[in-house]
């Protein structure tokens, strides 16, 4: 009991950490998480320090009572412990609540808060608190404009796709868009009010009007293209309707399938 004992105390102190970073940093891969070991430890433990204090001070304000180190030192050791048994089982009910409410939070808050960094966008690489607060999403950030500094009302899609060995353009607003849980690949993009050309028609077409002439609307509310069969994906960002908006040049592509 003497040895194990602070290896469960421990355990209880940095767990916190880990589990409000595993809520928190929504990742598009969800079978394996491939982040350096250094830096989802460094989190953790960053976030268990924050935590911590967080609580200890909202414990202070409420209760009107201090961590007692010495005891802390003391369940630490695997000597001296059975006074500070006494010590513990005389304030349970305050260490109980203390551990239950910070796990509580740990579990429900992340969610709530990433919504907000998201509005906010405060995940953006330039912000030097970036690395901590972003998701482990790199489709999310590409195909949500996450990393612009204004949010895009409008995010269109063209994408070069190979059916019976003839490249067709689609282009459209992009809807929403999978990934593929188990290695976070992209799946599928999902696009409403979509146009299709024939590519070679559409290259030789000179003016907008003429693109826009041969285009073809494809009937249905939704068009799901499949990312394998993608040759190509252009993204652009618009502040302004879509209808506004010229087809985009197929021949600029922001992402290639690999």
């Amino acid at each position: 009991m003497e040895i194990a004992l602070p290896a469960i105390i421990i355990f209880l102190i940095v767990s916190p950490g880990f589990i409000f970073r595993a809520q928190f940093k929504k990742a598009e891969r969800e079978t394996f998480d491939y982040s350096p070991f250094g830096s989802v430890v460094g989190q953790a433990f960053l976030w268990t320090v924050i935590l911590h204090v967080l609580w200890l001070a909202i414990t202070w304000c409420i209760f009107d009572s201090m961590l007692d180190i010495k005891t802390l030192m003391r369940l630490l050791s695997s000597t001296s412990q059975e006074p500070s048994f006494d010590a513990v089982s005389k304030d349970i009910v305050r260490i109980t609540s203390y551990f239950l409410s910070l796990y509580f939070f740990c579990w429900f808050a992340p969610p709530f808060l990433r919504s907000k960094i998201n509005k906010y966008r405060l995940g953006q690489k330039d912000y030097w608190f970036g690395w901590l607060l972003r998701m482990d999403a790199p489709w999310y950030y590409m195909l949500k404009g996450a990393d612009l500094k204004q949010e895009a009302n409008v995010i269109a899609i063209s994408a070069i796709v190979n059916v019976g060995d003839k490249p067709i353009l689609y282009y459209g607003v992009l809807v929403d868009y999978i990934v593929d849980r188990h290695n976070g690949e992209l799946n599928r993009l999902i696009l409403s009010g979509a146009f299709r050309w024939e590519l070679d028609k559409f290259d030789k077409a000179k003016t907008t009007a003429e693109k826009m002439e041969i285009g073809v609307p494809i009937d249905g509310n939704y068009l799901v293209i499949s990312y394998d069969e993608t040759i190509t994906l252009n993204i652009k960002f618009f502040q302004a309707s879509i209808d506004t908006k010229p087809p985009p040049d197929p021949g600029n592509a922001d992402a290639q399938p690999d």
